[in-house]
């Protein structure tokens, strides 16, 4: 593998000139097919800096989180753990997008609706505190649930049969049955396992897409 690298940084020769040459001194060459192996081997030592919750992470996406009895002792335990990890990321010379850190309380909505705000901060800087976030795709909300992904699910998929019912005639079998796949059921069985058991109110908009109805 270092082998490969090193000749990532061989000048290229485009439009009868030579590239110039740069040697990375931290990161990882960006476009290269090496690019996500390398970053996940840059950062895989991030999660032992949390000491009171967990982090879990997928490319450049970092999730922290912690459990508590109160907000306070949430807050705590959680800006503890962003303070390491924000120090990590100065000695690794990595920068955190604080315009993209959002903080969301998790809880029934009975407890939810008592509690005060998280009031989250980040060397200084106040987090927003939002109802919804959208993690790897999947739209989670603070009472988990699913009711905002549900609605982007069927509406994609809606959008998906409206698409396929116009040229259904002329296609074959075979092929609507991939299309379907693609275009429909790719969105109902992408992370089901975590946000299908849901309520039967909630469940019958995506099984309508399922059957077709």
């Amino acid at each position: 593998m270092l082998g490969r690298v090193r000749c990532s940084g061989a000048p290229r020769y485009v439009n009868g000139a030579y590239s110039e040459e740069r040697t990375l001194q931290c990161g990882v060459p960006q476009g290269s097919c090496l690019g996500p192996q390398l970053y996940n081997i840059y950062v895989n030592d991030m999660e032992k800096v949390t000491e009171n919750g967990e982090i879990d992470q997928y490319a450049d996406d970092s999730t922290v989180h912690a459990a508590g009895h109160t907000v306070h002792d949430i807050r705590t335990k959680t800006e503890a753990d962003l303070e390491n990890v924000a120090e990590w990321s100065d000695n690794n010379l990595l920068k955190l997008n604080n315009g993209k850190t959002k903080s969301m309380l998790v809880g029934s909505s009975k407890r939810i609706g008592k509690a005060p705000p998280l009031d989250l901060e980040l060397r200084g800087q106040q987090l927003e505190q939002v109802p919804t976030v959208k993690l790897l795709g999947v739209h989670m909300d603070q009472y988990l649930t699913w009711d905002d992904h549900i609605g982007h699910v069927v509406k994609k998929c809606n959008t998906g049969m409206s698409q396929l019912n116009r040229i259904r005639n002329k296609l074959p079998r075979r092929l609507r049955k991939d299309l379907a796949q693609t275009l429909v059921l790719s969105h109902l069985d992408y992370c089901c396992p975590v946000w299908g058991n849901t309520t039967a109110k909630t469940s019958n908009g995506y099984r309508s897409c399922r059957t077709g109805q």
